[in-house]
């Protein structure tokens, strides 16, 4: 293909996917090699693929609200595809992971080495794992077996609340500097990229992506937070249930975040539709 010439369709979403999945540090690689493998893959050189990474992140509104910019020269695409996924949300995804590489989704953690997207595969993704380095193998992390195989459509469903888990806690992780918003610990494997507004309740692909709709919290404090035993007021100061009994254990570790403060993000603080979903739903006074 001729420098120069235009992204199509397809192209521009293999690119997208590969965004989702990449935290920062490996969008910056420009030797990663799933800019490698893409390159090989529309043929083009791995530097524009690079450069088309970023203009993707240029609309992407996790990042314009950190003041970043995608590099010049962006087309039309690269904003429609973040238009097509607040519209279309999961449908999106899966058919953007369906046009990568088998080589390319392993490198990217999409699948596990040697599964395709027919696979069965088990849809219970672990937000508490850490992002697999591009180019490396996954199987450090791999996804817990079913006892019941499930249907090729199941595990296409599987992949793409992979693609959004993994890229709102690299947005998150981003947003707080890598440490629980409540505790300051900064161990990634203990660390789960938690929604305000849960993914399992009624939120459209774009709120489920939102980092304005996350904590990123120690995973105590993220099961607390989830069973409404936790919860954040607008002023970002922490409640604690009433529901929570005292002991050495609940009060050396609950009851001593009582009123303070959660570490305030760089950008996006927690939005103020969320918390208000989470006071009058999950949190239990």
């Amino acid at each position: 293909m001729a420098y120069g010439d235009a992204w199509s369709w397809d192209e521009t979403l293999m690119a997208f996917v590969a965004y989702l999945c990449m935290n920062q540090q490996q969008r910056n690689n420009k030797k990663n090699p799933v800019y490698v493998q893409l390159a090989q893959t529309i043929d083009r050189t791995p530097d524009a693929v690079y450069r088309k990474i970023f203009n993707i992140a240029a609309y992407d509104q996790n990042r314009i609200a950190e003041g970043h910019k995608g590099l010049s020269h962006g087309s039309k695409r690269d904003r429609e595809v973040w238009q097509r996924l607040a519209d279309e949300g999961d449908a999106l995804i899966t058919h953007a992971a369906q046009l990568l590489p088998q080589q390319t989704r392993e490198a990217l953690g999409i699948i596990e080495p040697q599964i395709s997207l027919d696979t069965p595969i088990q849809a219970d993704f672990d937000s508490t794992a850490e992002a697999p380095t591009p180019g490396s193998t996954v199987a450090q992390h791999p996804v817990p077996s079913s006892p019941p195989p499930e249907s090729g459509t199941t595990a296409l469903a599987t992949v793409s609340t992979r693609i959004g888990q993994q890229y709102f806690r690299n947005s998150l992780i981003q947003n707080y500097g890598g440490a629980c918003c409540m505790t300051g610990l900064a161990i990634p494997r203990l660390l789960a990229a938690s929604h305000i507004k849960p993914w399992a309740s009624d939120t459209s692909p774009e709120e489920r992506m939102d980092a304005s709709n996350g904590l990123l919290l120690n995973a105590l404090h993220d099961k607390a937070f989830d069973q409404g035993l936790i919860t954040v007021g607008f002023d970002d100061r922490i409640v604690v249930s009433s529901q929570v009994g005292h002991d050495e254990a609940a009060d050396r570790m609950l009851w001593s975040l009582n009123g303070q403060s959660i570490r305030r993000p760089e950008t996006r603080p927690p939005g103020r539709t969320y918390l208000e979903y989470h006071h009058d739903v999950v949190f239990r006074p």
